[in-house]
């Protein structure tokens, strides 16, 4: 989600990302690889068509934005509008909170208004190239993709269920209403004329990057049964304002063909907006694998793995904006979650839908005509050493001391090691050692020098013999 109004990421405090969070993102990364993707696009089979619904975040646009701060979404449909393969096709819709005068802005940004006629537009959009394709090709088979950032992300999962119930109709002598701004207010496509594709067979996966349903649960949001597979990257904001959506499980489910994994840092790091963008560009380049496992071929191109160790910050979120609480986050040490997932009329009411909190389960039908094969892992270049905030927190001997009472009193024997060990490999602490060490050693000789002392003063006087006299 962008940052539709309030301090810009310059004027936030910023942490130094660890070494600790590099591996959770590397974790992320190897579960991806032992995921099981449907291959809706192969390259010996002519007829075969992928739409990708791009879907952006709150406040982010690739119009407006300058291209550092353009967010994952923005940067896979501008590839795949300059690739030009005629098999993929990428429609794009700006985020939420988009619009160019305040006020409009500032409202959408908060309360969503705009949300179904962003979800109008990319259809909209999907039929047109649709019936584009079956003009070139009668026997065109048309798959979809969602990818999505934020509540693009939550308007990905509307799309879904609009494909799902609507099928893909044909927009010839459809009457198309449109906003300002260009988006559709209002759609009527003609009931005479038989869908592109019917309801409930078009195959669909969906790529989403921190889905957020942020003052907006009045649309259906529960994956289709025609999602044949999914992958979604959810952070760790700590804003009460950007509770996360679980819109299928953590970890695996569906036998590996979905996958939901937790990665560090705010919500803008997971969707890659920030310039700060190290951790970001793992995990737009996570996203990108998984796009390209939808194919037999590889159509995307990840992004170069950042060098500068500077650029691997973890942004306070919360500073964007003076209202913006962590209250949640601070009391029970984890990210709140939306825990519905219907639409508001269809869930508070007297008798509403049997389940409004988990997606449909996949139709067995519609994945039995898919071939599932592993992602794609690329090779990636490793991310670069990472200082050790850890070590530097625990520098003081305060911390040290507090860490090894804490140890001792477990009775961890290890605890206490491991508690002052990363300390005492640091300069300063070998510093302090070979100081102790040359105190002792003084300390030592004085000692000796005075036990000398002491010994020679309680011997008694040297007898000596008579000396004769001449």
């Amino acid at each position: 989600m962008g940052n539709v109004f309030g301090r810009d990421e310059d004027h936030v405090r910023r942490d130094q990302a660890t070494t600790a969070d590099l591996q959770q993102y590397a974790e992320a990364r190897q579960q991806l690889g032992q995921m099981q993707v449907p291959v809706l696009l192969h390259a010996g089979n002519p007829h075969e068509r992928l739409y990708i619904a791009a879907l952006d975040g709150t406040g982010n646009s690739m119009r407006k934005d300058k291209p550092e701060n353009w967010s994952a979404v923005a940067k896979i449909h501008d590839q795949l509008i300059h690739n030009r393969n005629p098999a993929i096709y990428s429609g794009y819709v700006e985020g939420i909170g988009t619009q160019d005068h305040l006020i409009p802005r500032a409202w959408d940004g908060w309360r969503a208004t705009s949300f179904d006629e962003r979800v109008e537009t990319a259809y909209y959009q999907l039929c047109t190239q649709s019936k584009q394709w079956l003009q070139e090709d009668p026997q065109a088979q048309i798959r979809v993709a969602g990818v999505g950032f934020s509540r693009g992300a939550e308007e990905v999962a509307a799309l879904n269920r609009m494909v799902e119930e609507r099928g893909i109709l044909d927009p010839d002598n459809a009457v198309i209403h449109r906003d300002h701004y260009g988006l559709v207010t209002s759609a009527k496509y003609n009931a005479n004329q038989p869908p592109l594709a019917p309801p409930k067979q078009t195959l669909q996966a969906v790529m989403l990057f921190d889905p957020v349903s942020t003052n907006n649960t009045e649309y259906d949001r529960r994956l289709a049964p025609s999602t044949v597979g999914a992958f979604d990257i959810r952070s760790d904001d700590k804003r009460n304002d950007f509770k996360g959506d679980r819109l299928f499980p953590d970890g695996f489910s569906e036998n590996n063909r979905f996958l939901s994994v937790h990665v560090p840092g705010p919500h803008s790091t997971a969707g890659d907006s920030y310039k700060y963008n190290g951790l970001g560009v793992l995990s737009a380049n996570m996203g990108v694998a998984y796009l390209n496992s939808l194919s037999d071929h590889d159509f995307l191109k990840p992004q170069a793995v950042v060098q500068d160790p500077a650029k691997y910050q973890k942004l306070h979120s919360e500073d964007h904006l003076p209202v913006y609480s962590t209250s949640y986050y601070d009391q029970h040490h984890e990210r709140g979650y939306t825990d519905q997932l219907g639409a508001d009329n269809q869930c508070k009411i007297a008798q509403p839908l049997s389940d409004c909190f988990h997606k449909a389960p996949v139709d067995p039908q519609l994945a039995s005509q898919v071939e599932y094969r592993p992602v794609r892992l690329p090779e990636q270049q490793a991310p670069p050493p990472m200082p050790d905030q850890a070590q530097s927190r625990a520098t003081s001997s305060g911390d040290i001391f507090r860490q090894m009472t804490d140890a001792a009193l477990r009775g961890d024997a290890a605890g206490m090691r491991a508690a002052s060990s990363p300390w005492l490999g640091s300069d300063a602490a070998q510093t302090w050692l070979q100081q102790g060490r040359d105190a002792n050693e003084q300390q030592r000789e004085s000692q000796l020098a005075a036990q000398l002392a002491q010994q020679q003063s309680q011997q008694p006087p040297t007898q000596h013999a008579p000396v004769m006299q001449r």
